[in-house]
């Protein structure tokens, strides 16, 4: 079974033109969409862990122990 991060924040910012969607993962990556979340694209990687309070500990606990 494939593992899979954890989405933890979200943002969206608007601009004249429309507007883009922003999440950031449990495994530190980033993602951007700008047609409302039908594809998505990295554009970071290798960061630290996006978690609210600590919650990725829990995930990556998970991961580690199937």
């Amino acid at each position: 079974e494939i593992k899979r991060a954890n989405i933890e924040a979200m943002c969206i910012a608007s601009h004249p033109g429309g507007f883009e969607l922003f999440l950031g993962n449990t495994d530190g990556e980033v993602y951007t969409s700008g047609d409302g979340g039908e594809h998505w694209h990295c554009i970071a990687n290798g960061l630290g862990a996006i978690s609210k309070l600590g919650h990725f500990r829990l995930v990556t606990a998970a991961a580690a122990s199937a």
